[in-house]
């Protein structure tokens, strides 16, 4: 794995914790644990360390960063029943997907919207363009006094009466 990519499995585990296992094939748990050392020196029993499966970190099964731990040192966990955390290019790739969906998700969601209210426009013309005819009419002193002309303004003027247009 190449730093990139152990970066961005590191700030993986940093949000959403490690993923430590027990494992039961002793050649496979020979490379995932180390027994416990004494830290502080006071003789007191110290936990394990055991691997990260997404990152490779070692870590001490009562960590608070540790989230998931699938067995325990008495009763160990198959092969067959870990997890395969996603780990390097394929994290990224993950989560750029998920940025992608949630995307076009809005994008959706905003055609399907300007789609309905498009339907409504076209349904309701005639009443908005009395509305604009209207708001037209009630303009025309304000337009007169700011030296405004809403001729050519791109309004239809065969609907539009004649009077609403300055």
């Amino acid at each position: 794995m190449n730093r990139p990519d152990a970066l961005w499995v590191l700030r993986r585990c940093g949000r959403h914790g490690h993923v430590l296992a027990w494992i039961a094939d002793q050649q496979v748990a020979a490379h995932m644990e180390r027994p416990a050392v004494d830290v502080d020196g006071d003789g007191g029993d110290d936990t394990a360390l055991v691997r990260c499966l997404r990152c490779g970190t070692w870590v001490r099964q009562n960590d608070t960063a540790v989230t998931v731990v699938i067995g325990e040192p008495a009763a160990r966990a198959a092969l067959a029943d870990l997890p395969q955390p996603v780990r390097g290019a394929h994290g990224r790739t993950c989560a750029l997907l998920r940025l992608l969906a949630v995307e076009r998700l809005l994008r959706g969601t905003f055609l399907v919207a300007a789609g309905v209210v498009a339907y409504h426009v076209a349904t309701r013309r005639a009443s908005l363009l009395s509305w604009v005819e209207q708001l037209l009419i009630a303009a025309r002193p304000l337009g007169d006094q700011l030296g405004l002309h809403l001729r050519g303004l791109g309004w239809p003027t065969s609907e539009l009466s004649s009077h609403a247009i300055v």
